[in-house]
């Protein structure tokens, strides 16, 4: 099999482009959109943290698993699931709930955090994505 430029570009972005500029400004929206709710006491971040044992958790697996089946596209898959946990542990890590820190500090500690959570969430939806694909019966 030949490797080429295209193809690993494909593989890390998607076969579309319009579908890849979609899910990185809905990425983008809503780590604005979850950020901006917890600056204002709106219970956004414990809402988040909560239901991170079953139901945000199972959100961001099947869209990334969506995307990834629709668009082949591993790093947009990715930032899909890594958005909105960053943007809860960038609050959580200012506020102090995990180590007290200005923002411009936060936004640097809250990576490895994300990381932890993002990449094995990413990895289960991508493998639902070819599991689908495997079994479905088109």
């Amino acid at each position: 099999m030949k490797v080429s430029k295209t193809n690993i570009v494909e593989y890390c972005f998607g076969q579309e482009v319009d579908r890849t500029a979609i899910a990185v400004l809905l990425s983008v929206a809503v780590f604005s959109v979850v950020y901006i709710s917890s600056l204002y006491d709106t219970d956004i971040v414990p809402l988040l943290v909560n239901t991170t044992q079953g139901g945000v958790v199972v959100l961001l697996l099947l869209a990334a698993a969506y995307y990834y089946h629709e668009n082949r596209g591993v790093l947009v898959a990715f930032l899909i699931v890594f958005a909105p946990i960053y943007a809860v542990f960038i609050r959580l890590v200012e506020l102090g709930n995990i180590a007290p820190s200005p923002l411009r500090e936060a936004v640097v500690e809250a990576v490895p955090l994300t990381l932890l959570f993002a990449v094995p969430i990413t990895i289960l939806s991508i493998g639902l994505a070819l599991v689908y694909e495997r079994f479905s019966t088109n």
